[in-house]
């Protein structure tokens, strides 16, 4: 038997510039912890530090590869990626209200109106940094 599994890896993600110009400095920063945080509070106590060599061993399963897969795509993004983009704030909106203030609230919201020009649909200063840590297993 086989089993793969594919988890949160170092890095999130990234897409909105350390230089923003909209808002106060240092939003990316303040949202990607907000983020972070709302992400920690969603899971079980521990699940984004799970050591998963260890646990799948203790399930009587041998670890036979393990890669961190990461994407890189950098600016300007492509009408996909910008979706994509949008769509990860649009959830973050919804998840991590309380860890930004209303400052930063009035941010996200104009980053994700798409009626507004500051939305990140019209933004070329956008990358894309994904990755996610694989594992694949079989059975002793």
């Amino acid at each position: 038997m086989w089993l793969a599994v594919l988890e949160f890896g170092r890095r999130l993600r990234g897409s909105l510039p350390a230089g923003l110009d909209v808002g106060r400095d240092g939003f990316a920063g303040r949202h990607a912890v907000a983020v972070r945080g709302a992400l920690e509070g969603h899971l079980p106590p521990g699940a984004m530090a799970i050591d998963w060599p260890a646990r799948l061993a203790a399930a009587g399963f041998d670890v036979v590869d393990r890669r961190e897969l990461a994407m890189h795509l950098p600016a300007p993004l492509d009408d996909a990626a910008r979706q994509y983009v949008l769509q990860d704030l649009t959830t973050s909106a919804r998840r991590a209200p309380g860890d930004l203030d209303a400052a930063d609230m009035e941010v996200l919201d104009a980053l994700i109106d798409v009626d507004d020009p500051r939305c990140v649909l019209r933004r070329d200063d956008l990358t894309l940094d994904i990755s996610r840590a694989f594992f694949l297993a079989r059975r002793r």
